[in-house]
């Protein structure tokens, strides 16, 4: 069985928990806990087999405090866990800048694309040709939404690299390598516009995506 969990901050003392399971519910209930900066496990609720959220109203964080809360099933054991770091809701959240100086890959990596591809990690001839696409996908995602992850500033958004960027980076940088290896320099066609340049791949891959939606605080930047 699966069971994912999901959190988000709602106020400087408030936090929701939800989750899902591909599951029934549980005749002994849901239990969940928190871990405050790396400390240990701490339940705060037992709940019942038929409820999937929960808020947690304790508050006794500061401004960059990192909750962990972990659901877990009763009955089966299993368990799912997720992030919620705390940032000033009072002060305007601030953003990475985007990097069109980067040249090491910061959303996605090496490893994962070449899995991804199908290419034996052992296999090291074409990893210069990856590597470059994608530093590029993620040059281009950067552009794309207006901001880098993780944020940065005085009141950082996002303090980590979300797994939607890490997915969208990884899904960009495979059809920027794969276009590189189309014919003539182009990358298929588009229905009104005919040919599409390598260079349109990334950007078309993501803008197409709804993995960046909430995300991005700007349009088109660059």
């Amino acid at each position: 069985m699966t069971l994912q969990a999901q959190a988000v901050q709602i106020t400087d003392q408030t936090t929701a928990i939800n989750w899902t399971t591909d599951g029934g519910d549980p005749v002994a209930g849901f239990e969940i806990a928190v871990s405050i900066d790396s400390a240990p496990w701490i339940g705060i609720a037992t709940m019942n087999g038929t409820l999937r959220s929960l808020y947690d109203t304790s508050g006794l964080w500061g401004t960059g405090a990192v909750l962990d809360y972990r659901v877990k099933d009763r009955d089966t054991l299993d368990e799912g866990t997720v992030t919620v770091t705390i940032r000033d809701l009072q002060s305007p959240p601030t953003y990475g800048p985007p990097r069109p100086d980067a040249d090491v890959a910061r959303y996605t990596s090496l490893e994962t694309v070449k899995r991804r591809l199908g290419i034996p990690s052992s296999s090291t001839e074409r990893d210069a040709d990856i590597l470059e696409a994608i530093i590029g996908a993620e040059i281009a995602i950067d552009f794309e939404l207006g901001r880098s992850f993780p944020d940065t500033g005085t009141n950082p958004a996002i303090r980590v690299v979300p797994a939607s960027i890490r997915m969208l980076a990884t899904s960009a940088a495979i059809a920027v390598y794969k276009a590189a290896d189309s014919p003539y320099g182009t990358a298929g066609s588009d229905e009104w516009f005919g040919a599409i340049s390598v260079a349109d791949v990334a950007s078309q891959t993501i803008r197409r995506s709804p993995l960046i939606r909430g995300l991005q605080v700007s349009f088109g930047v660059g």
